[in-house]
């Protein structure tokens, strides 16, 4: 998780380096397939935290499964941000 927040950074800076960056606490945080993955079946999503892998249950609507579902079967989906709303994650 560290190289992905060294990532976030480097990316931050690449166009203009002169420009100091603020990240927020709470912020949008990228997560790849070896942190984050989906169990379309279950409806679980597994994430690797400081703390260690844990698994919870996730919720989307027809929309999002329409278009969720092909990429995650064709293990397309590399790359998801996840940011915290009222309490609850989301992702985008």
């Amino acid at each position: 998780m560290a190289v992905r927040a060294i990532g976030k950074v480097v990316d931050a800076y690449a166009l203009d380096k002169r420009t100091k960056r603020k990240f927020r606490a709470d912020g949008a945080f990228p997560y790849d397939a070896r942190i984050l993955s989906w169990d379309l079946e279950s409806e679980t999503v597994s994430l690797w935290t400081v703390a260690g892998r844990r698994r919870m249950p996730f919720e989307c609507g027809d929309g999002q499964r329409t278009f969720s579902v092909p990429l995650v079967v064709l293990n397309h989906l590399l790359d998801a941000a996840l940011q915290e709303l009222s309490g609850s994650f989301a992702q985008h």
